[in-house]
């Protein structure tokens, strides 16, 4: 009578090799970042330094959090339509980046369907008057001081 082996399962090299390259890159992203964190800083500083004879300084943008993503823009009247991410009042300092966008404006006023409104909403497509044209998939933030 013939005996069975019992085969113990082991893991593939392949496996390991994935775990050990994915621990790497998350090394490396963690250091990039810190890297660039710091080239910013040096280069902030460096160009504040050849400024101040003149009296310029340069600021560094103020927080931003993310509120609404471009959907549509209607080049004629200059308006945008904004899908709301989180709430946006009249009087809020927006920036509006893209690949090809970056400006800053403040909401003047918002519509929906021809009503005027001051707050938008989480999950509202609302009208806006812009300063310059965006284009689609623009990403709307608001700037915190």
């Amino acid at each position: 009578m013939a005996t069975k082996k019992k085969v113990k399962k082991t893991k593939s090299k392949s496996s390991m090799a994935r775990k050990a390259v994915k621990k790497v890159q998350t090394q490396v992203r963690r250091t990039a970042k810190k890297v660039v964190k710091r080239a910013v800083k040096q280069a902030v500083s460096a160009a504040n330094k050849a400024l101040r004879p003149a009296g310029y300084k340069i600021v560094p943008m103020a927080g931003k959090k993310l509120v609404g993503e471009i959907s549509h823009f209607f080049d004629k009247i200059s308006v945008g339509v904004v899908e709301v991410k989180d709430a946006i009042r009249a009087g809020d300092k927006i920036s509006i980046e893209g690949p090809q966008t970056n400006f800053t404006q403040t909401v003047a006023s918002m519509q929906i369907e021809h009503d005027k409104i001051d707050t938008a909403k989480k999950g509202q497509s609302v009208g806006m008057k812009m300063a310059q044209p965006v284009r689609r998939k623009d990403l709307v933030y608001r700037l915190t001081t």
